[in-house]
């Protein structure tokens, strides 16, 4: 069976873990690229609770929760994780990152996030 025969919810497994690869390579490449900034990245306070406190809940009940519980988690988690994202952002760069280092993990992050989308879609298909 080949990638354009799998059944639509094995082909949004195979779709979310290439999209986490990439955003894996693309995010240890930012990071290589700019070790000052990195540094600044791995002391950020904020970035670790949104990290442990909303992105990892968020995820883990949208794949588990049953389906009314799971679309009040959507509607209240993504935009809680979008506004989560936008502040650290801003804290970043009032901590001295520099603007190329927030433009590149601006491009990386959504990754990330279209590959969490599709492990959620397959629980929705």
């Amino acid at each position: 069976m080949t990638l354009f025969h799998l059944p639509s919810e094995n082909a949004l497994v195979v779709l979310g873990v290439a999209l986490l690869v990439i955003y894996a390579f693309m995010f240890v490449r930012v990071i290589r690229r700019y070790p000052q900034d990195a540094a600044l990245l791995r002391s950020s306070r904020l970035g670790k609770r949104i990290n442990l406190f909303l992105t990892t809940p968020v995820v883990v009940a949208a794949v588990l929760v049953p389906m009314p519980y799971k679309a009040l988690v959507l509607v209240v988690g993504v935009p809680l994780l979008v506004y989560a994202s936008w502040a650290h952002h801003k804290e970043l760069a009032r901590s001295g990152v520099s603007a190329a280092f927030l433009r590149e993990m601006a491009v990386t992050y959504p990754v990330a996030a279209a590959g969490c989308a599709t492990f959620v879609a397959t629980t929705l298909a």
